[in-house]
Order: C-alpha cells, then sequence, then structure tokens
C-alpha cells in the first residue's frame, strides 16, 4: 500500500469554500471559459465540437458527481471510477444508480486501472492527492490512444499548501481590507497538521503540470486563480453567513486584487487544461528512467 494514503473520508465535502459563492464561481468562468455563465465541463465540450468519448476513466472520483454531470453532457458513452475511500465508493454507486457508470476501489499510486479501451481519463482536483505523479501521469498516457485527452481540473499551487511569503502577507493585507465582522481566521498551515489530517493533501501539488508535459501537449488551459480568494474564503463562517453582503464586498475590492478574479500572480490555486497525449508516450521515452520513482 502507497504511502500518503487518507482512510478518512469525511475530512472531504465539509466546510465551506472558496467557490462555493456565486460571484465567485462566475469570475472563475469568465477566466476559464470566456463567460460567467458556462462552466469548465460545457466549455470542454465546445472546445472538442461536442466530441462522444467511447469511455472515460474518472480518477478520485470522490462522490461521484463530477462523472454523473459529464455523463448527463453526453461528453462519454461510459465510465469507470476509482478512488481509495469504499465509503465514497459506495456513495458513488448509490448515486449514479441505472447510470453506465462502474466504480472499484483502487490506489491510485499503483497506477494499476481496471478494465481498458479509454479514450479520455479525467482529474477532477484529484492528482494533487497523489504522491507518484509520475509513474501514474506515464501510465494515463499508455492507456490513452493518440487522439485520446485527459481533462484536467486541480490545485497546481504549493506543495502542502506551504505558500511563499509574498503570497501570504498578500492575502493578510486583503483580508484586513473587509469588514471586521466578516474577515477570515488567517492561521498559516501547519505541516504536522495537515499530515495528520489528510497526508494525500497536496502532496506534490506542483509537479502536476510539469509532469504532464512530459507525456502530454497542452490543447487549451487557463488559469483559474484562487492563491488569494481560497485564502480569505474558505471556511470563512461569517462571510458565508452573510450572502447578503456578498456581492457588495467582493465588489469593493479592485478587479485584479484576488479577491473578485480569485488569483494573484505569484499563487495560481487552480488549473484547467486539456491535454492531449503525444506520440513517444508510451514509457519508451529515452529521459523515462531518470524518472523512475
Amino acid at each position: 500500500m502507497s504511502k500518503n494514503l487518507n482512510y478518512d473520508s469525511s475530512v472531504y465535502y465539509t466546510g465551506v469554500y472558496w467557490n462555493d459563492y456565486e460571484s465567485v464561481r462566475q469570475e472563475i468562468n469568465q477566466r476559464v471559459a470566456g463567460n460567467p455563465n458556462t462552466y469548465w465541463h460545457k466549455h470542454t465540450l465546445d472546445i472538442l465540437g461536442g466530441r462522444k468519448f467511447r469511455k472515460a476513466l474518472v480518477i478520485n472520483y470522490g462522490n461521484g458527481w463530477v462523472e454523473r454531470d459529464l455523463y448527463r453532457l453526453n461528453m462519454f458513452a461510459e465510465g469507470v471510477g476509482i478512488d481509495f475511500s469504499e465509503d465514497l465508493l459506495a456513495e458513488a454507486r448509490a448515486a449514479a444508480g441505472p447510470l453506465p457508470l462502474r466504480y472499484y476501489p483502487c490506489d491510485i499510486n499503483q497506477a494499476d486501472f481496471p478494465e481498458d479501451g479509454y479514450d479520455l481519463v479525467v482529474n477532477h482536483a484529484a492528482a494533487h492527492h497523489i504522491t507518484y505523479v509520475d509513474k501514474v501521469f506515464r501510465r494515463i498516457a499508455e492507456v490513452l490512444p493518440e487522439d485520446g485527452y485527459f481533462l484536467n481540473w486541480d490545485y497546481v499551487g504549493p506543495h502542502r499548501n506551504q505558500y511563499g511569503l509574498h503570497q501570504w502577507l498578500s492575502a493578510l493585507r486583503l483580508n484586513r481590507r473587509l469588514p471586521p465582522h466578516l474577515r477570515n481566521r488567517m492561521v498559516y498551515p501547519h505541516h504536522a497538521t495537515m499530515l495528520h489530517q489528510d497526508p494525500s493533501e497536496a502532496v506534490h501539488s506542483e509537479l502536476i503540470r510539469p509532469v504532464l508535459r512530459r507525456y502530454f501537449h497542452i490543447e487549451r488551459e487557463a488559469s483559474a486563480g484562487g492563491g488569494l480568494a481560497y485564502l480569505i474564503l474558505t471556511h470563512n463562517h461569517a462571510f458565508h453567513q452573510a450572502p447578503a453582503e456578498e456581492p457588495a464586498v467582493l465588489s469593493m475590492a479592485p478587479r485584479g486584487s484576488g479577491l473578485r478574479l480569485g488569483g494573484h500572480r505569484g499563487g495560481v490555486r487552480r488549473s484547467c487544461g486539456l491535454w492531449r497525449r503525444h506520440s513517444g508516450a508510451d514509457g519508451s521515452h529515452e529521459r523515462c528512467p531518470r524518472w523512475e520513482d
């Protein structure tokens, strides 16, 4: 069994997050799709000209909402989901009902995927929980045909959320611009506590994009930002309990400040990208031995 696995699924899908706010979601949509009302999955379909994939592999699917949404958008004919958590597996199976979605318990770090015939792999906020990033991405490239795609929407910021000084101080300054009763309690992520709560969290998040480039070409990519907005709005229960003030507070910040745009030059939090497998991605690349785990 791999190291850095989380055995407690209760830490997921809880609390208040920056993208729970409609105004933030609209800003993200604008950055990713160029339209505040178009979400990333619909935008992906538009880029692909409405292509319907034969079979999708969804890694670390959680409760399964992503593949259910993608299937209902007619993105693929059938899907397979893998996840380590038996609790989430049961929840996803129950929610899928009669949909052609199959679920398997799997430690993603083993890169031993069930079934075959995939022409689409979906990563939605899952790869930043992977320890052996190169091993897994290489295997994904191997199972995909040359016209196969990797859809990536993930946190690509600092490992273990260990933010740089400039980013952290920028977030503190922006937090102080909020009315006092809406400010977040800013506490720098404590590394040992993170390892205790979820040893898989952001284990190698900064490696996601550079390792993807080893095996895939970028067809389209956009930054969803979040370098400041995440720090100020996530788990900010006072702000969440005052929804009537949300539009006014979020609009008070200058457009480039980070709270409206969700971004920060030194701290992009999320990236949305469509990556296409390139030739030479079958594990025989001459540099592969240097990338072994």
